[in-house]
């Protein structure tokens, strides 16, 4: 048997009487990590065993979650009753969780999952903020290996599991694809410990802060900045007030639209930025027009068009990246 169990996010006050059951029920348990202000508060006969020498032998983080894995199911089939300790709850952001219970169910070993207080409620609590409307929670590991924030950043964002400066650096360079540099953030350092500490900063010096450590974690608060979803909903509102849009067809909507692409391409050939930008902008929304004429005839939907734009993606340029620029008299 494995016990999976929460440490909460870092007071020993938070472990629930659940888990601190199962802790008394044996004499010796395993943390995935040392440095979590609950495991000093064990008692004294109860041995501490933790993985952090993973951590400085292996090259990714991936590995090391396996080899946890492996680890503890080994033990369960030689000892008969493993408790495994993580930070803050087994079913918030704890990849060796999900790892395990795989590993269990083909190895034949059960594994029981206890509930603990996540870093999600102290951490609002030390920023003093709701999570709602709509504050989107993510995990660090998942989104570095990104090359553009996958949300909408006008959505409040907390970030768990930020164990390093480098990992910090990386989580930089894609939040910056949907943030401005000067961007406000926090990090929250030891949630909920008597070491906690928020940090206030420009979203471009966050990596730098000499604190983070695996029980960091990140806020990003909204910006104002237009999304799609903003663009797309501009757009409804236009139709909802537009009384002839019934009347409106792809047909009489597209000479608009070649207009502002013959505009992005003169501005190709002159070299004007600002022109640039502006027919961009135009072609966007003539796109947004087109879009929603056709969700709301059902000829299709928007998903179904960026499904086949990214498609289209990787054909652009051509296999060798050839492709040519015409002059927008001869379109």
């Amino acid at each position: 048997l494995v016990v999976i169990a929460g440490l909460g996010p870092g007071s020993p006050k938070h472990i629930t009487r659940e888990v601190k059951k199962q802790i008394d029920s044996v004499s010796e348990v395993y943390a995935r990590i040392a440095k979590h202000p609950a495991l000093e508060a064990f008692p004294k006969d109860v041995k501490v065993n933790t993985f952090d020498h993973l951590y400085e032998k292996e090259d990714s983080f991936e590995e090391v979650y396996s080899m946890i894995a492996d680890k503890v199911v080994r033990l369960a089939l030689k000892k008969g009753k493993v408790v495994y300790l993580v930070p803050g709850d087994p079913r918030v952001g704890e990849k060796t969780t999900q790892l395990i219970l795989d590993r269990g169910n083909s190895s034949g070993v059960d594994v029981q999952v206890l509930p603990g207080v996540s870093f999600i409620e102290s951490t609002l609590a030390a920023l003093r903020i709701d999570a709602l409307p709509g504050t989107i929670l993510a995990d660090a590991y998942e989104l570095v290996d990104l090359h553009h924030l996958p949300f909408e950043p006008n959505t409040p964002l907390l970030i768990s599991q930020i164990p390093n400066r480098a990992m910090a650096g990386d989580l930089k360079q894609v939040l910056l694809t949907a943030y401005r540099p000067e961007h406000r953030v926090a990090l929250v350092h030891g949630a909920g410990s008597a070491q906690e500490v928020v940090e206030w900063m420009p979203l471009h010096k966050f990596d730098r802060s000499k604190r983070i450590d695996q029980l960091t974690s990140l806020y990003v608060p909204a910006n104002d900045d237009s999304t799609f979803a903003s663009l797309r909903d501009a757009m409804s509102e236009y139709r909802d007030g537009l009384e002839l849009w019934d009347e409106v067809s792809h047909k009489q909507l597209a000479p608009a639209l070649k207009r502002a692409a013959q505009k992005v391409m003169a501005a190709t050939i002159t070299g004007d930025d600002n022109k640039l930008a502006e027919g961009l902008a135009e072609v966007l929304a003539h796109t947004v027009a087109h879009l929603q004429l056709g969700e709301d005839d059902s000829s299709f939907r928007v998903a179904d068009i960026l499904s086949r734009a990214e498609e289209i993606v990787g054909t652009l340029l051509g296999d060798k990246g050839d492709s040519k620029t015409t002059d927008p008299a001869e379109s």
